[in-house]
């Protein structure tokens, strides 16, 4: 295998080592999915990255997931990295959240998976991912960055680097940054049809 071939499983082995430590099902099939992973013939992605990306790994790498952001380091530049498209209704800036998928069922993402979707998630500062929800059960694993996370009709509270964050399926949720960048890990189990993805109105 190639560099990015090995520097990517290494990658997946050790999200599948914190992720298995979650008591959730999200959590016991992303990190079984991951460890059966063959990175042989991925590809390397060769395409722009937003600048709030790299800042919040550099910030994330001197939290309490040290080595883990050290393997992302290794290949976060070869990732598939895209804007997030927010829908019409959504009160939220496209370029302020970037998204690279690593895994999931369509054959473009770079590892095709049938029982998880799996990936990194990266907000700039003073940015919004509105409210929404899906019948998947997703699992966040903030890395760097002490954003404010929404779940249901609760307040925003922050969330430290380091802390695991749970939805299960339905669970409407919305996170928020201030003046930090934000880094994150996510993954999906059960339903993974993003066709079940919704918007939801802001709590009041």
């Amino acid at each position: 295998m190639g560099e990015f071939e090995v520097s990517l499983k290494v990658f997946l082995h050790k999200c599948a080592e914190i992720f298995g430590q979650h008591n959730s099902t999200v959590g016991r099939q992303t990190a079984d999915a991951l460890l059966r992973v063959d990175t042989t013939g991925v590809q390397p992605a060769d395409r722009e990255i937003a600048r709030y990306v790299g800042d919040s790994l550099e910030r994330a790498a001197t939290g309490p997931h040290r080595e883990l952001c050290a393997t992302l380091n290794a290949v976060h530049a070869s990732l598939h990295w895209r804007t997030w498209q927010a829908p019409a209704n959504a009160s939220a800036n496209n370029s302020d959240i970037a998204l690279a998928s690593i895994a999931g069922p369509e054959p473009e993402i770079m590892i095709v998976s049938g029982s998880i979707r799996f990936g990194v998630l990266a907000m700039a500062p003073g940015a919004h991912y509105p409210p929404h929800s899906h019948e998947a059960e997703e699992l966040y694993l903030a890395l760097g960055g002490t954003a404010e996370w929404r779940k249901g009709d609760s307040p925003f509270a922050p969330v430290e680097p380091g802390t695991f964050v749970h939805h299960p399926p339905w669970m409407s949720h919305a996170m928020k940054t201030n003046a930090e960048p934000l880094l994150t890990l996510w993954a999906w189990a059960g339903n993974i049809d993003t066709g079940t993805y919704r918007m939801d109105a802001e709590a009041k």
